[in-house]
């Protein structure tokens, strides 16, 4: 009697160092592996037939990776999520100075002088007048605004977040009752407890300065 029928064959394949997820993304070596279907007889493999698949596993923890881990680059993925975190702090206190209605210098100054402070680029008359232009065409308000796009923030990057839009707000002096709700609306959006922005609010109103940390890590990850 004949047997024979089909069955996967692992091999292995190039190595190397990439950044690996369960090792919190440190350099780690690889082994490069390739699943083959053969064709067996008698349970042995005797002719290769399709590739089933390929993945990356990491020799440190043994862990099992889809390939396109390989093109991970951590410093690249920080400064994308740094720039991406810049814009978002743009668009909430452009529409922050516009709560009031067109802002005044002061508010012009602490919108310029935050967004150059987070981004590390130049925010200049033009640009800024850009982006107010830009905001008064919108709909948006600061909470419809987070409940968009600042999903899954870490406390650290709802405390910049807060910080930023307080800077602008608190520019010519205190909050009006239009700036409390609309600011309101956001922390309830961010996910923040009251008892978190009123520290945050105290600290902002004490210091005087709205930005006291380095917010690299401002959003979660799984």
């Amino acid at each position: 009697m004949i047997i024979f029928g089909t069955r996967g064959v692992t091999f292995g394949g190039r190595a190397g160092e990439f950044h690996c997820p369960g090792c919190g993304w440190t350099s780690q070596p690889y082994e490069h592996k390739t699943v083959r279907r053969f064709f067996t007889l008698y349970f042995i493999p005797v002719i290769p037939l399709d590739k089933i698949g390929e993945y990356v596993k990491c020799m440190t923890c043994g862990g099992m990776y889809q390939t396109d881990v390989l093109q991970f680059d951590p410093k690249a993925e920080t400064e994308r999520m740094r720039a991406e975190f810049a814009k978002h702090i743009r668009c909430l206190t452009v529409l922050t100075a516009l709560i009031e209605g067109d802002p005044n210098r002061s508010r012009l100054d602490a919108l310029k002088r935050v967004n150059e402070e987070v981004s590390g680029a130049a925010f200049g008359a033009v640009e800024v007048e850009r982006e107010l232009s830009l905001a008064r065409k919108g709909s948006l308000d600061l909470g419809s605004y987070a409940k968009q796009h600042l999903e899954n923030m870490t406390d650290l990057g709802k405390e910049t977040v807060v910080r930023a839009v307080l800077a602008v707000a608190m520019a010519d002096g205190g909050l009006s009752a239009r700036e409390e709700t609309e600011i309101g609306d956001l922390v309830r959006a961010l996910g923040m407890t009251s008892a978190h922005y009123r520290g945050v609010l105290a600290e902002v109103e004490e210091e005087g300065e709205w930005l006291t940390h380095e917010q690299d890590d401002w959003r979660e990850t799984d």
